[in-house]
């Protein structure tokens, strides 16, 4: 699962929602600090109903918590161990990211044909998936052909046509993904255009 835990997304106070329902600047709800999730660690000390604790931006939610109100909707001593005012009420979940809400375990990341983009890499790194199979881009050889087609730097001649296709799918090709290499131009002649 990713996230493996419940986190807080803010930094502020893991609360019970119910806790703070009708919160307002006017009548804010007063709720006791019981202490501060460590980063990087687990958290196991409970909130329970009347109960905030200090969380910050990644920290694991605590058990009981189910909301977190952001720091900036508190008054009163910021830390932990201490009374705070909560003045803005929150929903359950608000600014919580649950376990498995990015990613579930056992679900399909990428299917086969993706291509990688720097986002995948990080979700990947996110999962621990270090290494993934690849296939090679496709090579694509380009080869003009005709009496009338001359290189497009030079100027042409009556009947004459500048290579223009050649340039517009090496363009394309290489818009899809694959790399290009351009043979040049062939005269209309079999045994020629074998040859190149």
């Amino acid at each position: 699962d990713l996230p493996q835990f419940a986190r807080s997304v803010v930094d502020g106070y893991a609360v019970q929602a119910q806790d703070t329902h009708g919160a307002s600047p006017g009548l804010p709800s007063l709720l006791r600090v019981v202490g501060e999730a460590p980063m990087g660690r687990a958290v196991t000390q409970p909130v329970s109903q009347g109960q905030a604790m200090l969380v910050h931006t990644g920290s694991m939610l605590p058990p009981g918590a189910d909301a977190v109100v952001m720091v900036e909707h508190i008054q009163g001593i910021v830390g932990a161990h201490a009374e705070i005012e909560i003045m803005r009420a929150v929903a359950n979940d608000e600014n919580v990211l649950h376990r498995g809400e990015d990613v579930k375990r056992g679900q399909t990341v990428l299917t086969a044909g993706h291509r990688i983009r720097p986002q995948d890499i990080g979700g990947l790194m996110a999962l621990g998936i270090a290494t993934i199979g690849v296939v090679r881009p496709p090579r694509v050889g380009i080869v003009s052909s005709g009496d009338e087609v001359i290189p497009a730097e030079q100027n042409p001649l009556p009947g004459q046509v500048r290579d223009v296709n050649s340039h517009a799918l090496a363009a394309l090709i290489q818009q899809a993904g694959a790399s290009v290499t351009n043979y040049g131009i062939s005269p209309d002649d079999a045994s020629a255009l074998q040859a190149m």
